[in-house]
């Protein structure tokens, strides 16, 4: 058995030295069956060297895979921590509203007062002002 393997083995290794060594000197076999034979072998370097070709870019693409999800796992975690600092820009933000709103609000409610007095002023012909001396 061992005998076997070992002539299988020299007997593949010195075809494909002889192939290769046609494939050098660019010999065009005349024979029918050496010209499939030296196709055959032809084909199978391409074959060999696309699957290996193929197999790297699986790997690139494993690769790139990889990192686009440790990618998206650190956007998401960059993200999670954003939602404090937002929550407490925007908590901020709407105090800050309110306030505004508030003070609005009383500085109409006190120049609505002044009107009423101004007016009721104006009706009983008073022209100075005892707190502006208008």
């Amino acid at each position: 058995m061992v005998i076997k393997i070992q002539s299988l083995t020299r007997g593949f290794i010195n075809r494909n030295m002889f192939y290769d060594k046609m494939k050098q000197i660019n010999y065009k076999p005349v024979n029918e069956d050496l010209r499939k034979q030296f196709i055959g072998y032809k084909l199978g370097l391409i074959s060999k060297k696309q699957r290996f070709e193929m197999a790297e870019k699986r790997i690139e693409a494993g690769h790139v895979v990889d990192q686009v999800g440790k990618n998206i796992k650190n956007t998401e975690s960059l993200l999670e921590s954003f939602y404090p600092n937002v929550t407490r820009i925007m908590n901020a933000k709407q105090k800050r509203d309110d306030e505004q709103n508030r003070k609005k609000k009383e500085e109409d409610q006190l120049n609505n007062f002044w009107q009423i007095i101004r007016q009721q002023a104006l009706e009983r012909n008073e022209n100075s002002c005892p707190i502006c001396y208008n």
